[in-house]
């Protein structure tokens, strides 16, 4: 009797490539597929007349059976549908044909568009990639953000990776807008992730918050919060996977994901219908490590364009410990903290310069701005750590001038952060950071 050739018996179609239907549970649908690896690609074929098939993701393989995460809607699935493995994983158009279009997880446009999207390169999904460390340069050149509290608080390098923290309703979504607008304007090219958003939010986004200009040099990948989690964990792999596109073809890129949290949140579902342990607040390991290798797919590299990130992270009630925002806070390169304090008090962008911090605040200052920045950094907290006393003084008539040139230098910087001089922003921070230390009275610093 000959041996039985599996190989050949896989190559076979309708035979080890296909599986059946065999139960859900919860977000998850059990199968039957042989010869399925993590990560491929599955069509569900549903029994009923004209209905597309459904889009599925093994997850995991246990014994004999598959476990598949649904791209889609489960409804009308039956007991048997047959499986069929693609063999492949996801395979999505990239490169910067995508620029100016706004597309869907799989790179499917969301809108009609004069740009030829169809025509352009597929690239394969993927966040597991590692990056050479060597293959790294030094973050050296400084980016005008546009942003005064930005540019002279907390500098923001060419390849830096920074995370925006804050409740909601606070302005994150129109901050990355603005940094948007400006970093377009230099030949960059803009990557935005809209993960677990209200559809009314990606709306006001792409037709209000950016200019037309910015538009052309902005590629949006859409996921909102309806959709199945694998569909929203797809986008950010997608996103950062066609800022790698973009980057290798000699062009400099700013990704922008809203928000880390959402994204954290919906593989978090993933990992719990995996059977995964949980740790802090019910999130899953499988979060942390995503959160990690898409934060290191950033940076500045060798031979292709860099790849700067700002990633927005929801802070719930101020808890800065939460583990999501903890996570994150050590794997980037630097955070902005936005106030609701100063938001309620109409002051825009609600930037906390004390709290916000950029690490290469050493590589991107020389010693005469760093000078600068401790002295209106020592100004600001005087204030703040007088403010009652300074209050009280008001009140009885009774402050003391050197209370009175504090408040006034604390009123004037604040005034000044909120307000915008694109001329200014042009020459670069060194003048603000002299025109704010100038301000400074001397007995507090």
């Amino acid at each position: 009797m000959k041996a039985l050739n599996l190989h050949l018996l896989e190559q076979q179609d309708g035979f080890y490539r296909q599986g059946r239907v065999l139960k859900t549970s919860g977000l998850l649908i059990i199968a039957t597929l042989p010869g399925a690896t993590v990560g491929e690609l599955c069509l569900i074929q549903k029994r009923q007349a004209n209905t597309p098939a459904v889009k599925a993701e093994v997850i995991a393989i246990d014994h004999q059976n598959v476990k598949l995460m649904p791209f889609e809607s489960l409804h009308g699935l039956r007991f048997g549908d047959k499986v069929e493995g693609t063999g492949k994983h996801a395979l999505v158009p990239g490169g910067t044909n995508m620029l100016g279009l706004v597309v869907d997880s799989f790179g499917r446009e969301l809108r009609e568009s004069q740009s030829m999207g169809s025509s352009s390169p597929l690239i394969e999904v993927a966040v597991d990639k590692v990056i050479n460390p060597l293959s790294r340069k030094p973050i050296t050149e400084n980016l005008a953000t546009g942003v005064r509290a930005i540019d002279t608080f907390c500098p923001f390098g060419k390849g830096q990776r920074l995370g925006i923290m804050a409740g909601s309703g606070v302005g994150k979504s129109t901050l990355l807008s603005l940094i948007a607008s400006h970093l377009s304007r230099k030949n960059t090219a803009v990557v935005a992730v809209l993960v677990g958003e209200r559809g009314r939010e990606v709306e006001e986004f792409v037709n209000h918050q950016l200019d037309s200009d910015t538009k052309s040099r902005t590629a949006v990948i859409v996921a909102t919060a309806e959709e199945m989690p694998v569909t929203r964990v797809l986008a950010l792999k997608y996103g950062i996977s066609l800022a790698e596109s973009i980057s290798q073809e000699g062009t400099d890129v700013l990704l922008l994901v809203d928000s880390m949290t959402r994204v954290a949140m919906a593989q978090r579902e993933i990992g719990l219908s995996m059977g995964e342990p949980t740790s802090s607040k019910g999130y899953t390991p499988s979060v942390f490590s995503l959160l990690q290798q898409t934060v290191e797919r950033c940076g500045h590299f060798e031979h292709r364009g860099a790849i700067s990130g700002l990633f927005t992270i929801l802070v719930d009630g101020g808890d800065l410990d939460d583990p999501v925002v903890d996570a994150l806070r050590a794997s980037l390169d630097g955070h902005i903290v936005l106030d609701r304090n100063l938001a309620e008090k109409g002051h825009y962008p609600a930037i906390n310069v004390l709290t916000s911090l950029s690490r290469l605040t050493s590589a991107l200052f020389d010693d005469n701005q760093r000078t600068q920045l401790t002295r209106i950094k020592k100004t600001l907290s005087a204030y703040n750590e007088k403010k009652m006393m300074i209050d009280l003084s008001e009140a009885e008539g009774s402050l003391s001038s050197s209370l009175r040139q504090l408040s006034q230098a604390n009123h004037e910087i604040n005034t000044w952060l909120a307000e915008s001089d694109v001329s200014e922003i042009e020459r670069g921070s060194s003048c603000g950071l002299e025109y704010l230390s100038n301000l400074c009275p001397g007995e507090f610093v």
